[in-house]
């Protein structure tokens, strides 16, 4: 069973004490009852987050993985997901109220077959280098470079036939 009751935050790798005694009571709306309590997080809670989750990206070899190294992990993903499945869809029957089938087929299953569907279609993806830079929002391509713009930034996808 997936816990519901949590007196911490995982950041970074580990629980840590909040920084507050304040909690939320989790109410399903589906039985209008208590299902759990998860503490109420202050600034410097979101700021320790947040500033884990960058150092995390920054630190870690993912920025520099091919879309092929980066599949395998949505597979890992996946394969966590539907291992839980059972429970999962409990939960999110209790926590957003949906029938147990709607829990089970579009939040238990979809999910894993998505993330299996991306990973394999990140690794038929031929190529050897991927960079987000701050180009400035263009679009380009030439003979084995296609430039992309996304959300301010531009990425920069390298065939490996070119290298």
């Amino acid at each position: 069973m997936i816990d519901r009751e949590f007196t911490g935050f995982f950041i970074g790798g580990s629980w840590r004490k909040t920084s507050s005694d304040d909690r939320f009571e989790v109410i399903s709306p589906a039985s209008g009852k208590p299902i759990g309590s998860v503490p109420a997080a202050t600034q410097a809670d979101i700021d320790a987050a947040v500033a884990a989750a960058r150092e995390a990206f920054d630190g870690s070899d993912w920025p520099k993985l091919i879309p092929a190294q980066r599949g395998e992990y949505l597979v890992r993903l996946a394969a966590a997901i539907a291992a839980h499945r059972k429970e999962l869809a409990e939960l999110i029957t209790d926590e957003l109220g949906c029938s147990r089938l709607l829990s089970q087929v579009y939040q238990a299953v979809a999910p894993t077959m998505s993330l299996n569907y991306v990973a394999e279609v990140a690794k038929s993806l031929q190529t050897s280098e991927l960079r987000v830079s701050d180009l400035s929002p263009f679009a380009g391509s030439g003979d084995a470079v296609g430039v992309i713009p996304m959300a301010g930034k531009s990425l920069v996808v390298k065939d490996r036939a070119q290298r």
